[in-house]
C-alpha cells in the first residue's frame, strides 16, 4: 500500500478525497476524475452529430496523467488492490482506460468515434435524403448527388481530403457542402472561404454558390488570397512579382554565383542528369 501512496504523490499531486452520497467510503479523486471523463465521453457519443477530432482533443490533454496513473497501477499488479481497498466500480475504470486508449492518438482513427460517425452518416443519409436530393436544384434540376458525395457533405471532420478525377463532381460537392454548412449547421457564409487554383474554377463556383444558391461567401484563387493577406499585413516595401521578374533573378544568380564556379556547374549537371 505504500507504493500506492507514492504513486499518488508523484503522478497526481494534491489528490483529495471526495464523498459520494451512494457510497459510505471515501472515493479517491482519481476515481472522481474517471467518472467525470466517462460522463463527458458518453455525453459526446450520445449527441446527434458527426464527432471531429477537435471535439475530444481536450479530453486527451486533460486526462493524460490520470490514464498514466492507472497504467502504472495495472503494470505493477496493484490495480485490483486499489479497487478493492476503495470499493470502486471496476467497470468504470475499464471503460475509462479503453476509451482513453482508443482516442489518445489523434493521428489515428478512433474505432469508437468511427463507429459513432459511421452510424451518424448512415442514419442521416436516410433522414436527409429529400434535402440532399434537391440541395442543388437551383443550380441544375438534373443534378443528383451520389452516395459518396452525400457522405462528404454530411461528414464534419476538422480536415477532409477528397480525391477524384476531372469531371467526377468535386465542384458540385463543394457547392452542396457549402449550402449544407449554412442551412443545416448554421455557419455564417462570411466565415467560409473557398479557394481554387484557376480563375475558371473560381468562376464556376461563384456561379453556383454566389449566384444560383445566393450564398455570399468569398470565393477566390490562391494568388488572390495571398495578395489580400499581404495587403493587410504591416510589412513594408512589399512587392508582388511575376514570372518575368523571377526569371531575371534566377538568371542573374546563375551567371554571377554558379556558372563562374566549375564545381557548382558540375554538381548542377549531375543534379539535372539524375533528375
Amino acid at each position: 500500500m505504500e507504493i500506492l501512496k507514492i504513486l499518488k504523490k508523484i503522478i497526481i499531486p494534491r489528490s483529495r478525497k471526495v464523498s459520494l452520497p451512494d457510497n459510505e467510503c471515501d472515493v479517491p479523486a482519481e476515481y472522481s476524475q474517471v467518472l467525470a471523463f466517462n460522463t463527458s465521453f458518453k455525453g459526446l457519443l450520445s449527441e446527434d452529430k458527426f464527432i471531429a477530432r477537435s471535439d475530444y482533443k481536450h479530453l486527451i490533454e486533460k486526462y493524460k496523467r490520470l490514464f498514466d496513473f492507472f497504467k502504472v497501477l495495472e503494470s505493477s499488479n496493484l490495480l485490483n488492490d486499489y479497487i478493492k481497498k476503495h470499493k470502486l466500480d471496476e467497470a468504470q475504470i475499464i471503460y475509462f482506460s479503453n476509451a482513453y486508449n482508443d482516442i489518445k492518438e489523434l493521428q489515428k482513427e478512433s474505432s469508437i468515434i468511427k463507429t459513432h460517425n459511421d452510424k451518424y452518416i448512415s442514419q442521416h443519409l436516410v433522414s436527409e435524403k429529400d434535402y440532399l436530393d434537391r440541395i442543388l436544384r437551383e443550380c441544375d434540376s438534373a443534378i443528383l448527388l451520389d452516395n459518396e458525395q452525400r457522405e462528404v457533405v454530411l461528414s464534419d471532420e476538422d480536415h477532409t481530403l477528397v480525391i477524384a478525377g476531372a469531371g467526377a463532381g468535386k465542384t458540385t460537392t463543394i457547392a452542396a457542402k457549402v449550402r449544407y454548412l449554412v442551412e443545416k449547421q448554421g455557419i455564417d457564409p462570411k466565415k467560409i472561404l473557398i479557394i481554387s487554383f484557376t480563375n475558371k474554377a473560381v468562376g464556376e463556383l461563384r456561379e453556383r454558390i454566389n449566384d444560383n444558391l445566393h450564398i455570399d461567401c468569398p470565393i477566390t484563387t490562391f494568388h488572390s488570397t495571398g495578395y489580400t493577406i499581404l495587403k493587410k499585413s504591416d510589412t513594408q516595401n512589399q512587392r508582388i512579382v511575376d514570372s518575368g521578374y523571377m526569371y531575371n533573378v534566377i538568371n542573374r544568380y546563375l551567371k554571377s554565383k554558379v556558372l563562374s564556379n566549375s564545381q557548382l556547374v558540375d554538381k548542377l549537371i549531375l543534379f539535372f542528369g539524375s533528375y
